[in-house]
């Protein structure tokens, strides 16, 4: 199985005193800035997806990594948050966009 940090490119900017590594903090990730080169799977929320979102992840790329990664994407700052609704009752988050596996290989790879 290849992990996140087997496509992440390295940071030069400060090394783990542990291991002597280290990795882009996905914390400070700009996830607006995420280009779609091919459409992406469009994913209803639903149950199952909110309890077990590493399901649908490997459904997609046969890894049960990069949920955090696609909710950031989609701009949902929390998985709890899938089913919030506004004042008149619409869903905030009613489709979901799941890059393919390229797109998302190269956003990772951005420095």
């Amino acid at each position: 199985m290849i992990s996140r940090y087997d496509i992440m490119n390295g940071s030069e900017t400060q090394y783990d005193p542990v291991d002597n590594q280290v990795w882009p903090d996905s914390l400070s990730a700009d996830f607006e800035s995420f280009q779609f080169t091919q459409p992406p799977y469009i994913v209803e929320p639903d149950e199952r997806l909110q309890k077990y979102p590493y399901i649908v992840t490997n459904a997609f790329y046969q890894s049960t990594e990069y949920d955090d990664i696609i909710f950031n994407i989609n701009i949902v700052p929390h998985v709890s948050l899938l089913f919030n609704v506004d004042a008149a009752g619409n869903l905030l988050f009613p489709t979901l966009k799941f890059p393919v596996i390229s797109d998302l290989t190269a956003f990772m790879k951005k420095d």
